[in-house]
């Protein structure tokens, strides 16, 4: 057995990010890091399916990216409840293989999310 077993470890206990509606598909929400000991190339993933429609995390730096616009007042929207969540809670993976085999170590973290503040001026 390798002696990198348990040795990944994120760089945070948890995550937390906030994301305001309405951005668009491709926005930069947060990044996860995790490290071992042996320094392996470690793999992300998201490990909550429903989060997997609205969010994408590059699987070799752990950028997460949103997957559409979050609005929950949009009617393509409506059809699914997992748009109106308020915040998101997901877990992340970080796999490393090597010769032994593989491991992997999971953290987790929440996508706020916020509204856009609309300012109104008055032109007179």
């Amino acid at each position: 057995m390798s002696g990198n077993v348990f040795s990944i470890q994120f760089t945070q206990s948890d995550y937390w990010f906030a994301i305001y509606e309405n951005e668009p598909p491709g926005t930069e929400v947060g990044q996860v890091h995790a490290i071992t000991k042996e320094s392996d190339r470690l793999i992300y993933s998201i490990q909550w399916e429903p989060a997997a429609e609205i969010f994408e995390i590059n699987p070799e730096n752990g950028i997460i990216l949103t997957k559409v616009s979050l609005d929950r007042e949009s009617p393509i929207h409506k059809e699914s409840l997992i748009y109106e969540e308020p915040e998101y809670h997901i877990s992340v993976l970080a796999t490393s293989e090597d010769l032994d085999g593989q491991i992997s170590e999971s953290v987790s973290l929440v996508i706020g999310r916020e509204a856009q503040e609309v300012h109104f001026i008055t032109l007179t």
